[in-house]
């Protein structure tokens, strides 16, 4: 797997192309890119299933480790719900 160096708070680090490619697409996201948002909802039900099947949680430790997953996770949720508000607040 091809890596590359980022730099984050500061310190140089090396992160697989799978992780650089998750974390800028939450990056825009989070900066209010409601296509990246929509894809992100997209990921969720497939990042569940990684964190509830033993051996495709495997694979996906291959591809971006565990924690880096675990706070993808966590922002996707967040994200998803903002979504859900979004919609909810357009049908008003």
């Amino acid at each position: 797997m091809e890596r590359v160096t980022i730099a984050e708070n500061g310190k140089r680090r090396s992160i697989s192309k799978l992780e650089a490619s998750f974390k800028q697409l939450v990056n825009l996201a989070a900066s209010g890119d409601l296509s990246a948002m929509r894809q992100l909802h997209a990921l969720i039900p497939w990042l569940e299933g990684q964190s509830n099947d033993a051996g495709a949680s495997r694979t996906a430790i291959l591809a971006v480790d565990r924690m880096s997953l675990a706070r993808l996770r966590e922002r996707l949720l967040d994200i998803a719900q903002r979504i859900s508000n979004e919609r909810e607040s357009d049908s008003s």
